[in-house]
């Protein structure tokens, strides 16, 4: 299985960018660009033949068509519409990243092939275009900036009901504000479950023995021995005074195990998993611009547009 990209206008006329399948080792791939003014076409290789191929970009469908067969292997190829100047450039006015989805069908049973994404890079005046309206945006109101974190083109919507990035950011800061303040106390003095166990105790540092206890030693008066401190003695028999070198006894135990505490545990187990999601999402997004095409021959990624946009707003780094 393999989907390649040739590149049929522009200076890079006649290079040939090959989209590996999507999969676990994504993040240390580089994305390959795609300039967007630029006209292609793709080129499948499939080991099966199929009735329908299609790529799926977004809310567009394009069909394959079958060209041919070589050593077993099945072709498709997907070329541009003709203009009167040569191709249509298919990313045109289109900037940011491109997911590549395809679906194939064979006798009404239907798969879906994930490929690498793709950046389109914009030409400087797109690029400033975008920026303005981006900051334009940004400055009319928060709400606008939910539809600014994953966009592929213009046309990305805000979803109602989400939250910003910044509120987010600052209701997680009052949080942890909050606990900073009140969590040194509950570790300090945690809330308890009083219960009596009993245990072995050393007899000799035990002063007081109850009826329990009592009852214990007659059973195993072999931990007897005799003693001459009598305001250490447990026993005075027969003129005789008498230490247990051990005894069982019960004592009270304070249980920090219980469900306030356990509420309390499993919010800050949420909170932690929480922030490491942030964390890691974070990560990837930087290790993923050290693999993007930030620039080319005059292009930009709308990548680094948007992050130094909303780095700027939300006063983190990206």
């Amino acid at each position: 299985m393999e989907l390649i990209i040739k590149i049929l206008t522009g200076k890079r006329k006649g290079r040939e960018i090959k989209i590996p399948k999507l999969d676990a080792s994504e993040i240390d791939t580089e994305i390959p660009s795609i300039l967007e003014n630029e006209s292609f076409y793709f080129n499948l290789k499939l080991d099966n033949f199929y009735d329908e191929v299609i790529l799926l970009l977004d809310d567009v469908s394009y069909n394959f068509l079958y060209e041919s067969e070589k050593n077993n292997s099945f072709y498709y190829i997907l070329m541009p519409k003709k203009t009167k100047n040569g191709y249509e450039a298919l990313f045109y006015n289109y900037f940011g990243i491109a997911y590549l989805n395809i679906k194939i069908s064979l006798d009404n049973k239907i798969e879906f092939i994930h490929f690498l994404q793709i950046d389109v890079l914009a030409s400087k005046i797109t690029a400033d275009q975008t920026s303005h309206m981006i900051e334009y945006i940004i400055k009319e109101g928060d709400e606008n900036l939910g539809c600014l974190l994953s966009p592929t083109c213009y046309t990305a919507k805000y979803i109602e009901g989400g939250e910003s990035p910044k509120k987010v950011f600052d209701k997680l800061n009052n949080l942890i504000g909050i606990l900073e303040e009140f969590l040194p106390s509950i570790v300090n003095r945690p809330l308890t479950r009083v219960s009596s166990e009993t245990r072995m105790q050393n007899g000799y540092q035990t002063k007081d023995i109850d009826e329990q206890g009592l009852g214990w030693l007659n059973e195993n008066l072999s931990v007897l021995e005799e003693t001459d401190d009598f305001a250490r003695s447990h026993i005075f028999y027969d003129g005789i005074y008498y230490i247990a070198k051990e005894i069982q006894t019960p004592i009270i135990v304070e249980h920090t195990d219980i469900y306030e505490n356990r509420v309390i545990y499993g919010f800050l187990l949420k909170l932690k998993y929480f922030v490491l999601d942030i964390e890691r999402h974070i990560s990837t997004k930087k290790k993923n611009n050290n693999t993007i095409n930030l620039q080319e021959d005059g292009y930009i990624s709308f990548f680094s547009i948007i992050v130094n946009l909303t780095s700027k707003k939300i006063g983190i780094d990206l």
